[in-house]
């Protein structure tokens, strides 16, 4: 069935790493919109409206009767029955926006856009996350939006300058690094040697972003041990 003109457009599900490191303290936040947004009031009115219309998506680390600290997403339906508020001190909490409204139901559904209550806020369908809002709950803001909403305070991270290095030079650095260290087991074979070499060049490649360097497999690095001076271990530097 077409969508009426005035019906509002369904917002995709965007998957987020919960334990991503670009989760922002929300109190952080305020500490730094504070001063350019002109103080503690319009702070709390932007965030909230941001977070409202989905523009600012939100994390909720909150405290299980388990004894555990948890992660999970707040949909942006649950700001249209909660409200982000700051106190005079820049500590962050969450308000009911009104009462009087029906829940969803008692736990929040992953999939937030598949149930809604009928009766509709003038923004929108209310959904209620349970447990949102009460008890120890911190929350935390993704700071790839709030670039993009307020670049001049939240300015990207300068990406590092890339060095591209020989897979050959980094393979002769990384042999004389583990003889060094003393982290080639005794009696190693060849073929052991060139996994741990192959093994540590891959995780190397995958999370340093400041080199570009080829990846390669042990039987590869394995035929050219000897020729690059590197078999046996005694010969390396």
């Amino acid at each position: 069935m077409a969508a009426k003109a005035g019906d509002k457009p369904t917002t995709p599900q965007i998957s987020f790493p919960l334990d991503d490191p670009r989760w922002v303290p929300m109190a952080d936040v305020v500490t730094r919109l504070c001063p350019r947004l002109g103080g503690v009031g319009p702070t709390e009115y932007d965030l909230d409206t941001a977070l409202r219309k989905g523009r600012l998506h939100c994390l909720d680390r909150y405290w299980t009767t388990d004894g555990a600290w948890e992660r999970r997403l707040v949909p942006a339906l649950c700001w249209i029955g909660h409200r982000l508020a700051v106190d005079g001190h820049g500590r962050v909490a969450m308000r009911r926006r009104y009462t009087g409204w029906r829940e969803v139901s008692k736990s929040c559904p992953w999939d937030p856009l598949s149930r809604y209550n009928p009766h509709h806020h003038r923004d929108g369908p209310i959904l209620r996350l349970s447990g949102f809002g009460q008890g120890a709950s911190i929350l935390f803001a993704w700071q790839p939006d709030l670039e993009q909403i307020w670049p001049t305070v939240f300015p990207p991270a300068a990406e590092p300058e890339v060095r591209s290095i020989a897979t050959k030079e980094w393979v002769i650095a990384e042999a004389e690094r583990l003889k060094r260290l003393d982290k080639i087991p005794d009696g190693i074979g060849k073929t052991a040697f060139a996994k741990q070499l192959a093994n540590n060049l891959a995780a190397e490649a995958r999370t340093n972003r400041s080199i570009s360097v080829r990846v390669v497999g042990w039987k590869y690095l394995r035929n050219y041990l000897q020729a690059w001076g590197l078999w046996p271990i005694s010969a390396i530097q």
